[in-house]
């Protein structure tokens, strides 16, 4: 395994169980690193309970409660969308001279 590889696995394990020990986003009431939507007790969420058809039933969300995300999930969102970047470091800067 090469060094920067290495490094990468070990912030990634810290950031983990730095957002699960702090609570962060509710993190030790759910399953770690769980990556599907979880009602708020700890259990999977039951999205056809919720939809009829592919449309919202907010009656159904009512009584059912609103999904949950896992803390591990949410950081894992959170930092690949970081990711994606602008690789020159000008997409602003770009995307105003396109406007012009």
């Amino acid at each position: 395994m090469q060094l920067n590889a290495l490094a990468g696995l070990i912030i990634c394990y810290c950031a983990y169980l730095g957002v699960f020990y702090s609570d962060l986003w509710g993190a030790r009431s759910l399953p770690f690193l769980a990556s599907n939507l979880r009602t708020a007790d700890g259990g999977r969420y039951n999205s056809t309970a919720v939809f009829d058809n592919g449309i919202l039933n907010r009656i159904a969300l009512d009584n059912y409660g609103l999904p949950r995300l896992t803390g591990s999930y949410a950081w894992s969102l959170t930092v690949g969308n970081a990711a994606v970047g602008d690789k020159h470091g000008d997409g602003c800067q770009a995307y105003r001279r396109s406007a012009h």
